[in-house]
This record gives structure tokens, sequence and C-alpha cells, in this order.
């Protein structure tokens, strides 16, 4: 038995199924659901914020598979995946998954064994489960035939609305910073307490890698060329500063520093090393 939904209960059925991504979203967070719901509700901009992606993403989905449930069913599952990679990525790292990290996927695969992974088997079969009743439902509900150049411009309008969002609340770091809340320095804490959507989105507009103004890549061709196989002295020595993140080194005791062991970052370490009753090494 099927039944064939109206205009008005398509795009009522669009508000739930996005909503009820959105809701399924900020579930999959590795927070308290029930601290995150109240503080976004004391925050109905900051809920919207949350809720908009989804909807628009619903409406991209449906200009283009024509089907209610199956692009609620998409929805729900796309940015259900996401949060589902940011709770393991802050549960092994403590880092939440941000837009830079596409970028470094292959390097995140390389990565994966260094770290011990915990995937919540039963967050993620839910989350499949709830994306295939979705898709599912559309056998029973159907959706009404939209006219071509309606979908078009449906499609259309919500990349722009979805572009300007990006340029606009999304980008807001006055808006951002003026949210009561966590200190923003604990990004894991600002995720759960601002929901997922909302500042995964808003990160997009940060650490961008920007061209400098006077690079001409067939110069920099050139000098890779050159100097690639052939070691050459500068006429003036630099002055070079190693910056290590996330990890110990012992860079100081490089021949290229003058420290005196009194003036030397790891004088304490290298008193520690130097002892018989110790293991250490480069």
């Amino acid at each position: 038995m099927t039944k064939k939904l109206s205009p008005v209960q398509t795009v009522l059925a669009g508000l739930v199924f996005s909503g009820g991504a959105c809701l399924l979203t900020l579930w999959l967070q590795i927070g308290s659901f029930r601290n995150t719901m109240g503080y976004l509700l004391d925050t109905p901009m900051l809920m919207l914020l949350n809720w908009l992606p989804m909807a628009l993403l619903w409406v991209a989905l449906l200009a283009l598979t024509g089907s209610a449930c199956m692009s609620g069913g998409l929805t729900t599952l796309f940015w259900g995946l996401l949060s589902y990679i940011n709770l393991v990525k802050i549960q092994a790292r403590g880092d939440p998954f941000v837009p830079g990290d596409v970028f470094l996927l292959f390097e995140g695969i390389e990565a994966v064994g260094s770290y011990q992974l915990n995937f919540p088997v039963g967050k993620l079969v839910l989350l499949l489960g709830v994306s295939a009743g979705m898709m599912a439902l559309g056998m029973i509900l159907k959706t009404p035939k939209i006219k071509k150049w309606i979908r078009f411009l449906s499609a259309v309008a919500a990349a722009v609305i979805f572009a300007a969002a990006v340029a606009g609340p999304y980008s807001d770091k006055d808006y951002y910073a003026a949210l009561p809340g966590p200190d923003r320095a604990n990004v894991p804490q600002v995720f759960d307490s601002f929901g997922f959507p909302y500042v995964f989105l808003y990160n997009l507009n940060l650490y961008p890698v920007d061209r400098p103004e006077t690079y001409v890549q067939s110069e920099a061709a050139k000098y890779e060329e050159v100097y690639r196989h052939e070691q050459v002295l500068p006429q003036t020595p630099p002055n070079i500063l190693m910056i290590m993140c996330e990890a110990f080194t012992d860079l100081p005791n490089d021949e290229a520093f003058t420290y005196s062991e009194q003036e030397n970052p790891v004088a304490c370490f290298n008193a520690l090393t130097a002892r018989e009753d110790t293991v250490s090494g480069q």
C-alpha cells in the first residue's frame, strides 16, 4: 500500500527528515546529548545554524532524486557519518574532525595504525539503520512529480543559500566569540556545546593556505630544478627556527645550536640521559 504525498506534506516531510538528521547528528557527538540540546534550546539562532545545512542538503538531494524519503536518508547518512568520524577522532586523539582533515585523508589512513581506535558499533548500526529506514519509507510514501525547472531552481537556491551562509553566519568570528560556553581553546568541548554541524562549518574558514603575492609557479619550478640535486651554501647563513608540535624533541642538542649546558632548554633531559641507570635515544 502506497500513499502519494501532497506538496505541503512533502515540505513537512522535509522538515521532519532534516530535523531528525540534525538530532541524530548531535546525538552522535561524544558529549552529553541532553546538555547539548539544553544549550541549543537556550540559543535558538545556534539551533537554526545546526539544522540549516541538513535542510539545504535535503532540498538539493530532493531536486536530484525526486524522492523526499531518499533525500532524508542520504542527508542523515552524510551528516551522521561526519559526526561519527568526529566522535572516533576525538576518542582517539582528543582532537575534533574539521574540514581540513578531508585533504589529509591518505595521511590519516596511514596514521590509523598508531592509535587505539574505539568504534562505537551500536551508534554506527543505529545511524545506518535509521538512514536505511528513511530510504525504505520511500517505497510507501511517494513524492509528487516535480517539474524539472522547479527542481533545478531549488538546487541552485539551496547552493546559493549555503554559500551565503558559509560566507556569513558560519564565518562570523564575533558571533562565535560572543557565545557563552566553554573556553574556545577547548575545541572538543566547543563542538559538544555548540553542535557539530555549526562548528564544523565554522572551521571551513579557518587556517586557509593563501598564495603569497610574489609567488610565481614557473619561477618556483626553476628553483626546484636547480637545487633539487645540488647542495648550495648561501652567502649569508639564515636563521632557522624549528618548531616541534605534539612531541618532545632534543633538537637543542644539535650542533647547529650553541647553548651552554646551563642554558640548554633540555639540560635536565641531558642530565638524565647521562646517567648509567637510564635508557635513552634520539
